[in-house]
């Protein structure tokens, strides 16, 4: 059964003074000739078809020019519903403009405003398996030639389905904010199939070292650094921060002062006897205190932190959770108050190396 391009469409009703004088509306003429497309083959169609409707209708069917143009997208757009057009369709396209007396411009721009969309979506299907063969170049090569696009353009599109294609997979691979070393070997041999250079701008550089810094702290052996303090055996150090703070959760003990009436009553010279009701409260508060500052070093079997006052170390099998806050983080241990440990910069890489060394 042959494809419905055009359906038939039924006529505007004459008024009563056009019956009088057997006039038809113009509109008609434009319906009469949609209609004829919708019955015939395309091939079969003259252009003294056309001829006949204008001598019927007493009018140019230049005057409807967007609706001339309207039927040739139409079928621009069924010859290219599959990515490619036949010979036959190619053909039919270059009688359709004949008979409908076209320009060469009018057919190039709607060639563009159709095609451009369709070579668009060809060209995302072409590579979506990452893969951009010989193949798929030469038969898209063809379709922009079937539809008449200038090969500035089809350049331009293929350029930008390729690298938003590459932007997609970036994405993709750092969206659990880790960058593997088998995802990095991919993303690189899927942007040489492509074609397509990765550069990065220094911020984005900076953002990947972090992401590859990430999955190296949580799959591969910890850096090992060295130190001058005492380390027990078989310990090592992974990280050093200087300019810590030590903080506890100490209970403050506060006193009300007195705000009653009272009244001074003079008993000898610059003696005075106050009187009045005098009764202060207390109450207790929960507040975080500074117990001491100094470095803090990440073992592979503690914290230790060596303070101005005292050292301090918490073993890992202590810790029950912790708790990362933008200046630092909170040690919830078995037993004992919690620690704040208070400091600035590589909160991200303390607490990454604390998840792996507290199992």
């Amino acid at each position: 059964m042959a494809e419905i391009i055009f359906r038939n469409v039924p006529f505007i009703q004459r008024s009563f003074l056009q019956r009088v004088f057997k006039q038809y509306p113009e509109e008609n003429a434009v319906i009469e000739l949609n209609n004829l497309l919708a019955a015939k083959e395309i091939d079969t169609i003259t252009r003294e078809d056309v001829e006949a409707i204008e001598e019927k209708y007493n009018i140019n069917l230049k005057e409807f020019n967007l609706n001339l143009e309207e039927f040739y997208a139409v079928y621009l757009n069924h010859s290219l519903r599959n990515g490619k057009m036949s010979m036959s369709e190619k053909a039919n396209l270059n009688h359709l403009k004949t008979i409908l007396d076209l320009s060469d411009a009018g057919v190039q721009n709607l060639s563009v405003r159709i095609g451009e969309n369709i070579f668009r979506q060809s060209h995302i299907e072409a590579i979506k398996d990452g893969k951009y063969t010989e193949a798929d170049k030469n038969r898209l090569d063809e379709l922009a030639d079937d539809i008449g696009l200038p090969a500035s353009l089809t350049s331009k599109i293929s350029e930008d389905v390729r690298i938003s294609y590459i932007k997609r997979m970036v994405n993709q691979i750092v969206e659990d904010q880790r960058l593997s070393p088998e995802e990095e070997t991919k993303l690189h041999a899927t942007a040489k199939d492509l074609d397509v250079n990765l550069q990065y701008d220094k911020e984005t550089a900076g953002y990947l070292d972090k992401l590859r810094m990430y999955w190296s702290l949580e799959n591969g052996p910890l850096p090992v650094i060295a130190t001058d303090i005492s380390l027990q055996k078989a310990e090592v150090c992974h990280l050093k921060i200087s300019n810590v703070r030590w903080c506890e959760m100490r209970t403050v003990r506060q006193r009300t002062s007195y705000s009653g009436y009272s009244t001074s009553i003079r008993i000898a010279k610059g003696i005075y006897l106050r009187s009045g009701s005098y009764n202060p409260k207390t109450y207790t508060t929960e507040q975080l205190k500074q117990i001491d500052t100094g470095t803090m070093y990440i073992t592979n079997k503690r914290i230790l932190f060596t303070g101005v006052s005292k050292n301090h170390n918490i073993r890992y099998e202590k810790i029950v959770e912790f708790t990362p806050y933008k200046d630092g983080l909170e040690i919830g241990k078995d037993a004992g108050r919690n620690v704040f440990l208070m400091f600035s910069g590589k909160l991200d890489i303390v607490c990454i190396m604390l998840g792996r060394l507290i199992q």
